[in-house]
């Protein structure tokens, strides 16, 4: 199962957004503040997969990852994956894409 983090976003506009990418990528979303991303996750998310919704590293991905270098920590915490442009696949498909460009 999969769930998506999102830094705090208020206001209409926003809310429909998040109600939109919930749809699309059929897995729910946690707000996480950049001072304590750990507080949205419970132990109920144990053995999620934590999708980045980042194109580049920003500060909840950093945060993210600082908070869950410590193992002896948080032992059971969620698997983080990388922010979109360090996927070599989809870098390539952009670079690609981007050069075809007039």
């Amino acid at each position: 199962p999969g769930l998506w983090l999102h830094h705090p976003l208020e206001g209409n506009l926003a809310q429909r957004f998040l109600g939109h990418l919930g749809q699309v990528l059929d897995a729910p979303a946690l707000s996480a503040p950049y001072s304590d991303p750990m507080a949205s996750l419970t132990t109920e998310h144990n053995g999620l997969v934590v999708l980045p919704l980042t194109l580049a590293a920003n500060r909840l991905s950093e945060a993210l990852a600082q908070v869950w270098s410590e193992p002896a920590r948080y032992p059971d915490r969620p698997q983080v994956l990388p922010p979109l442009l360090q996927w070599p696949e989809l870098q390539s498909m952009l670079l690609d894409t981007l050069t075809l460009l007039p």
